[in-house]
């Protein structure tokens, strides 16, 4: 199991910080070719997307992974549940989405939103194969198929902007990346689905999933009210450089404590029934040395330690990046990223500490 942990680790470091990198560099050639207000546009359907995948999910894929004795039917019913719910939330949305576009007065919202809510049902398609990669502590294979997909996706955008569509290079983009990231992962997946459910099945993950559910909305509707208040209240320009400011200044810091976390999550459900080993005690001996160092605090120490590394390298490139490499019409964006920079720094580190506390309350229950 650990040398399994290692690896495990090893690959999603390199998932996370090889995405980060490519999104981050996809981020800059797009800025130069689209304008704020195209990014504002997409961002003011981002909490209904969002809240959409906190429904969906409803916490079952966490149940899956925590679940010891895990059955076919286990599978199946979650699968069932995930499909029947995007749909039935993309036809809600298609038909929200007129009131939806005279709220944020953007009649673009229209079409966008019903095109960007296909990205339900198709994330709905891939959480059962990626509950089980990551169940297995497979992350070799996930690396693989998001590489792939981040990469295409950028290539996509690129041209679409290039040729001059707009937005809708943000929404071919996407769109494509969350297409290719589940046909792969079914293309890797051996697992099929069977037409069954079981009420009994879907009872017992609902019971520890529905909890997630009401704290993943509650976390996303805080993380993502902003959106809602700038778009109603402000323009869509105002939104746009919202947006990518944020973006750019969490996009190695939110993925850099998923490295541990995710893959930390499956390894101490593993261990559910070895209650020392997913709690924050050791054992000191006489002589002032650790005995029982386990999995829990190693888990706090790696993900701190790689914390402290990403607070050097964020303060050398955040006072330089955003103001020469965005052209004039976005430097706005280059202030706001500023201020985040100066305040991130504490509250990154109470974001690392918090996440992985998370995870033991999620295996513990």
């Amino acid at each position: 199991m650990r040398d399994k942990t290692a690896r495990g680790v090893g690959w999603s470091f390199i998932d996370n910080i090889a995405n980060s990198g490519i999104t981050f560099l996809v981020g800059l050639v797009l800025a130069r070719l689209l304008t704020p207000e195209e990014y504002g546009v997409m961002a003011m359907i981002a909490i209904f997307i969002a809240v959409s995948d906190s429904i969906i999910d409803s916490g079952f894929s966490n149940a899956l992974i925590r679940k010891v004795d895990i059955e076919r039917i286990d599978y199946n019913t979650v699968f069932y549940f995930n499909l029947i719910v995007s749909i039935s939330l993309y036809i809600l949305l298609f038909f929200a989405s007129p009131a939806i576009s005279a709220f944020f007065r953007e009649p673009v919202l229209v079409d966008v939103m019903r095109v960007i809510g296909f990205v339900l049902i198709v994330n709905a398609l891939a959480i059962i194969p990626r509950t089980i990669f990551i169940r297995n502590i497979n992350f070799k294979t996930q690396t693989k198929v998001s590489l792939i997909a981040s990469i295409s996706s950028g290539v996509v955008g690129i041209g679409m902007a290039l040729s001059g569509m707009g937005v809708w290079s943000l929404v071919g983009q996407q769109l494509s990346r969350q297409l290719l990231n589940t046909f792969f992962l079914w293309g890797y997946c051996k697992w099929k689905p069977v037409f069954e459910f079981s009420v009994k099945s879907f009872k017992e993950m609902f019971g520890f999933g529905s909890k997630l559910l009401v704290s993943g909305l509650l976390d996303t509707i805080y993380k993502d009210i902003y959106y809602l208040v700038i778009g109603r209240f402000f323009t869509s320009f105002v939104l746009g450089q919202y947006t990518r400011a944020k973006q750019f200044n969490t996009i190695f810091s939110s993925n850099l404590t998923t490295v541990v976390q995710r893959v930390s999550y499956p390894v101490l459900s593993h261990k559910i029934n070895d209650v020392g080993d997913v709690c924050m005690y050791a054992w000191i001996s006489s002589d002032g040395k650790v005995v029982n160092y386990n999995s829990y605090r190693r888990e706090v120490a790696t993900c701190c330690w790689l914390f402290a590394d990403y607070l050097l390298f964020g303060h050398a490139l955040s006072a330089s990046c955003h103001q020469s490499e965005y052209p004039e019409s976005q430097r706005p964006f280059g202030f706001i990223l500023e201020i985040g920079n100066n305040k991130k720094d504490s509250c990154h580190r109470s974001y690392c500490i918090g996440g992985i506390f998370g995870d033991r309350m999620y295996v513990v229950g």
